[in-house]
């Protein structure tokens, strides 16, 4: 479903005029926004979705401003038939202009407000910063913090109040890509005015009291400290405020003019977030109920959107899952039992029954869980039964754990512990924090949905995991139900499935797919038998598990990279299937020949799980050129920009389908049940298909994540490699990205004969070495020429000799290359 945009009256102004479907997907979010509908909006990388999206958020709260105001202040237009239709019109229009005046009285306070402060602040590089003469009577106590001028101050603030008010909340995965949006908030200065933003954050990210922040090893205990200690930089907040309240601030300005004024950044932007228009938030500040709370955030009426949101469900799941170790239990029941030895005269009769439920609570699953003899997954009520749970006073634990200073006295009295024994085991010191774990397991424990399970893992230690199996689509079910509009966006959400199993029974789903913001002759996506399809032995190429480290395999993957590395300028990202495989192909790569002809070329980078190798992978690639070897869902795989020369080629080696387990298996159980249960034709099927497809589809997304690490500009170019038989099985394509189905499509059918569109602009022609009308490239590559309609065809050069023109003819097998800013078809002798 789109907006039509003949249809549509609203005015969007941006900085620059917009592309045509830049202005579709403006337009059809702010439909979105004013019809309370649930997007699924997919936009490739580099169509500009942030400075889109903002801009329809920005139209659609000036627009319906008024609007709320109308009915927040009772003046609604009045439906008494018995009111002349010319009375009622003039009273309408009475009542509108008091909106306006109302408007106009707020924008001029803002305004009046920002130009108080602007004689406390610097903005001549573009960056605020508090001036030097401010700080040094800050410094000095003497600055101008009359009570008179700041009661004033809050007086207007007051008025900026309206508790029902309709906030736009913006999430995503980290602050980095929150503090792109206050960048392209900035740049909208002919809207952005009267919009005031905040940026939601816990304490974590910007405490600036170092002292208190070194001592604390969790944002649990963090939590704890600040709200125990003084801090002297809480009681002073009115500065930063006001600066909040005026002005758009990225998570790294906070924090910085937190520093510069002495003023708590995060009780400051605590009390501007109610009074904000447009939040700006991390996932697991929306996700998780309890840090909502802390800040004031609400969902009901509201707006969410969710960027970088194809992985919303799995990390809705994560945040909400919860594990404990056997050792970790042990640990926890004997700092209890030392701690009461210590303290229990101190205790009061409330303290001590509480102390006394928490350590059976442990000592029985500790108990329940050395006699099993092997994993298990049970029901909640199962669990409780069977480990003999059912009089455990949960609420009350929990409450005491919440509400008393216990946690922290715990982890105090552990933390001594271990340091005067000085334990060898320097491993277990990190289990000094087991309490909060405890209190987290609890709280998931009572607010567990009916269909998720407790699954226990015996390996070397014992994991006792709550496994919550719908709360990824209940939670948003719930938002969706709540919300005045959810909107799920990404570059691409690709297979979909997962997302339309969220719309409410009977409820239309508002679908916009943006096309690539570049020309798809600077795009190439090919399958493996578009460019190989055999090994040597005549067999197709399936890197599956049971074939990819035959040696055939093997030597292939090292052939063809020692060729890439010749041809492609810039980087070359091969990804694999997983850490095992990705370790085996290296260790079998640097010993080959191929190694010593890929080094003397591009340097090569292997992916690390907890080693970021990716500002050296850049470096390189801009120098003499590199490959990265990295892992389908790794650190590459997702939120990484490998634009220009970072990814002229992407090769992907063989399809990721994950390993069965017990988690899959309860999924699919649950999608199952739904498909049974629903009398909703379609959404019983699109929950069969997430049953009987699940791995495929889960595939096919990390797939499509990693396919758009390239191509992150308009004028960016670059190629896809998908070298795996299964790739062309009559249906893979469709749960490809549409840009990349259709680049497959177009060029399937020109590799019969070896012909295939010159991919390419006239500019870049001048940068290609050509002799006789062809290009001369040397061995092993056969030459192409190109003809008068842009098609290249097969031929060879006069100063090939015989042998060599024989040997080419005789070892052909077809492969993609970039060599220039060109996208040509060369063979592979």
């Amino acid at each position: 479903m789109t907006l039509d945009p003949e249809k549509a009256e609203v005015e969007f102004e941006l900085p620059f005029e917009p592309y045509p479907n830049q202005l579709i997907f403006m337009k059809d979010a702010y439909k979105c926004f004013d019809e309370s509908s649930f997007g699924l909006f997919e936009s490739p990388t580099g169509s500009g979705k942030t400075l889109s999206i903002l801009c329809s958020a920005l139209t659609w709260i000036k627009n319906n401003r008024s609007k709320t105001m109308m009915c927040d202040l009772g003046l609604e237009p009045s439906n008494d038939e018995k009111v002349p239709k010319w009375v009622s019109e003039i009273s309408l229009n009475h009542k509108k202009k008091m909106i306006e005046d109302i408007i106009k009285s707020e924008a001029v306070k803002l305004e009046d407000l920002r130009k108080k402060i602007s004689e406390r602040l610097d903005n001549s590089d573009g960056k605020l910063r508090i001036r030097e003469n401010y700080k040094r009577m800050l410094s000095e106590q003497t600055a101008p913090d009359s009570s008179e001028l700041h009661n004033s101050v809050f007086q207007e603030n007051n008025n900026f109040e309206n508790p029902n008010r309709t906030q736009i909340i913006i999430c995503s995965r980290t602050f980095s890509q929150l503090n792109q949006y206050v960048k392209e908030f900035k740049r909208l200065n002919k809207i952005n005015k009267n919009v005031r933003l905040s940026i939601g954050s816990g304490r974590s990210h910007v405490c600036i009291n170092n002292m208190i922040k070194s001592k604390c090893k969790s944002p649990e205990e963090l939590n704890d400290e600040c709200r125990r200690s003084k801090c002297e930089y809480r009681s002073n907040t009115t500065d930063l405020i006001e600066i909040t309240t005026c002005y758009p601030l990225d998570l790294e300005d906070l924090v910085s003019l937190g520093k510069e004024s002495g003023c708590c950044p995060y009780y400051s932007n605590l009390k501007t977030l109610t009074n904000a228009d447009i939040v700006l938030a991390p996932y697991i500040t929306v996700i998780s109920e309890s840090l909502r709370e802390s800040l004031g955030l609400r969902i009901k009426d509201n707006i969410l959107i969710f960027d970088e949101g194809h992985n919303l469900t799995d990390a809705i799941t994560e945040s909400r899952s919860c594990k404990l170790t056997l050792v970790g239990l042990k640990e926890l029941l004997h700092q209890l039992r030392s701690y009461v030895n210590k303290y229990k005269t101190n205790f009061n009769t409330i303290v001590s029954d509480r102390v006394s439920e928490i350590t059976k609570l442990v000592n029985v699953i500790i108990e329940n869980v050395s006699k099993s003899e092997s994993s298990q997954n049970l029901k909640i009520t199962s669990f409780t039964v069977l480990y003999s749970l059912e009089d455990i006073k949960f609420h009350e634990i929990l409450n005491f754990l919440s509400s008393t200073d216990f946690c922290r006295h715990l982890r105090g009295w552990a933390e001594r512990e271990y340091h005067i024994k000085k334990k060898k085991d320097e491993s277990l010191v990190s289990y000094t924090s087991m309490i909060y774990n405890l209190k987290n397991f609890i709280y998931s424990l009572l607010y567990c949905d009916s269909n998720d399970q407790i699954i226990i893992t015996k390996s070397e230690d014992v994991v006792i995991e709550i496994f919550p199996v719908a709360s990824g689509i209940y939670v948003l079910i719930s938002y969706i139900g709540e919300s005045r509009s959810v909107v799920i966006m990404s570059g691409t959400l690709s297979p979909i499935e997962e997302f339309l199993s969220l719309a409410p029974s009977k409820t239309e789903v508002f679908i916009h797919k943006s096309p690539p913001v570049f020309p798809l002759n600077r795009f190439l996506a090919t399958i493996n038998h578009i460019f190989v399809c055999l090994d040597e032995r005549g067999d197709e190429l399936v890197f599956d598990y049971s074939r990819r480290e035959n040696l055939e395999e093997l030597n292939f993957l090292c052939n063809l990279l020692e060729l890439l590395s010749e041809i492609v300028p810039g980087g070359i990202v091969c990804f694999f299937s997983s850490y095992s495989y990705l370790d085996l192909f290296y260790n079998y790569f640097i010993k080959s020949s191929s190694n010593k002809k890929v080094l003397t070329r591009k340097d090569v980078f292997k992916e690390q799980k907890n080693i970021n190798i990716f500002p050296e992978y850049s470096k390189s690639c801009f120098e003499r050129g590199a490959v990265l070897l990295a892992v389908f869902g790794g650190n590459q795989s997702e939120g990484v920009d490998f634009s220009d020369d970072l990814a002229r080629l992407v090769l992907l080696v063989g399809l990721p389908y994950p390993p069965d387990n017990i988690k899959l298996s309860l999924k699919r159980d649950y999608y199952n049940k739904k498909s049974l249960e629903s009398c909703d034709a379609s959404v019983s099927e699109n929950f069969s298909k997430l049953s009987n497809e699940q791995r495929t589809l889960l595939c096919y997304k990390t797939v499509n994540q990693c396919i758009g690490r390239a191509m992150r500009h308009r004028n960016d170019y670059s190629a896809v490699l998908l070298l795996d038989g299964r790739y062309k099985g009559r249906d893979a394509s469709k749960y490809l990205t549409g840009y990349v189905r259709k680049s497959i499509l177009m060029n399937e059918n020109k590799t019969s004969d070896l012909k295939l569109m010159l991919k390419t602009h006239d500019d870049m022609l001048s940068t290609i070495a050509l002799k006789s009308g062809r290009f001369i490239i040397p061995k092993p590559l056969i030459l192409i020429s190109i003809d008068d309609e842009k098609s290249v065809t097969p031929g060879f050069d006069d100063s090939l000799n015989e042998e060599d023109s024989e040997y080419l003819r005789n070892n052909l097998h077809i492969i993609y290359i970039i060599h220039n800013k060109l996208l040509i078809v060369m063979c592979r002798i």
